[in-house]
């Protein structure tokens, strides 16, 4: 198929989404038959909104979170990847990404998607800055607001396209938000008892 060409499928059916494959589709399920037929439309007089990335914040990823409803995209400055800060020898399989709010989103990479992230980020030569993943599935994990990608993700980094572009040119005018987060001090561990960790849980600004 070629992007951004408008194509006619004929001799397809369509059925009810069964839900226990369901992660982030809609209601209804479009399937190819054994004699499909799929053609370009060379004059076409459909015309679709342009639409390429559709970003959401932290507030509307909380709102969407666990209800397989629609799917965003995610852009957001990388602090750690594995709980370490950024090197050439890391296990790439795990992003945790800070939003300019001083908000930790922890995105998960897997497949296709982790093996993208890999190639990519080593082709560099040096650690990116900004990423944007699309079509992520908010999920709640231990807890916490998670973004997984799913097989369609994909993954840019600084200078890929215009949206990145536009946020790492405002990241550079606005240093001061990449040092909002301590890499040391987010994975420093730190042995505690049950007990200790309750107490200090109650606190009002307590992080654990």
């Amino acid at each position: 198929m070629i992007p951004g060409s408008t194509y006619k499928l004929n001799n397809f059916f369509g059925s009810k989404t069964k839900n226990v494959y369901r992660v982030a589709d809609p209601d209804v399920t479009i399937a190819f038959s054994w004699n499909f037929v799929l053609s370009v439309l060379k004059d076409s007089s459909i015309r679709f909104p342009e639409d390429r990335f559709r970003f959401h914040g932290y507030e509307q990823f909380e709102a969407a979170c666990d209800l397989r409803g629609d799917l965003y995209d995610y852009i957001g400055h990388i602090r750690l990847v594995n709980e370490q800060t950024l090197n050439e020898s890391l296990v790439l399989d795990e992003v945790e990404i800070a939003y300019m709010r001083r908000i930790l989103v922890h995105l998960y990479i897997w497949d296709k998607a982790a093996t993208d992230f890999c190639e990519k980020f080593k082709s560099l030569g040096k650690p990116p800055s900004v990423i944007l993943v699309t079509t992520v599935n908010p999920k709640r994990f231990g807890g916490a607001l998670s973004l997984s990608s799913l097989s369609s993700s994909r993954v840019f980094f600084d200078m890929d396209v215009q949206p990145t572009r536009e946020y790492l040119a405002w990241l550079e005018s606005n240093s001061e938000v990449a040092n909002r987060v301590n890499a040391e001090i987010v994975t420093k561990a730190e042995t505690a008892t049950i007990g200790e960790l309750l107490s200090y849980m109650k606190q009002e600004e307590a992080n654990v």
